[in-house]
């Protein structure tokens, strides 16, 4: 078969030549793995200088193809970046929420955790609601103004 032949059998069966072809490809790669690593990184970075913004909008698109395929998969991602953040991994975060149960341990009312963390130091001091981390947050975490405050609510309580 000479070469027109080949370019009309091309051009007649697109299909089976990109197929024919995906199957080469398999084969060198398996054939070649370190090789084709090398190539496909140096694509890859290639590609990230040529055309970024195309680099994004594919990220992008594969990102929504997962979490269309894994409805949970935005949680779990939002909630182990979260966690690392703060130095947890995903897994000691679900024991620190399991351990703290469906109340916030400061105010005792059923509410979704937030991760609490001391500004100054970067640990996590726990997990109480929003309300009472914005609490902490406002009072600059200086137990002399909660106290204080405490002080000043159970003083307006005595004369209301």
């Amino acid at each position: 078969m000479g070469y027109a032949e080949t370019l009309a059998w091309r051009k007649a069966n697109p299909e089976k030549y990109r197929e024919q072809k995906r199957r080469e490809a398999a084969r060198w790669r398996a054939k070649y793995p370190e090789k084709a690593r090398a190539e496909k990184a140096e694509y890859r970075r290639r590609l990230k200088l040529r055309d970024p913004e195309r680099v994004k909008r594919l990220r992008q698109e594969q990102k929504s193809r997962y979490l269309a395929l894994h409805p949970n998969a935005k949680q779990r991602e939002k909630f182990n970046e979260r966690a690392a953040q703060y130095g947890l991994t995903g897994l000691e975060l679900a024991e620190m929420i399991e351990a703290r149960g469906p109340n916030c341990p400061t105010c005792g009312e059923l509410s979704k955790p937030v991760i609490d963390h001391c500004h100054k130091d970067g640990y996590v001091r726990g997990l109480p609601c929003d309300r009472c981390n914005r609490a902490l947050g406002y009072a600059r975490d200086n137990p002399d103004t909660l106290r204080a405050l405490a002080a000043y609510v159970e003083k307006a309580r005595l004369f209301s």
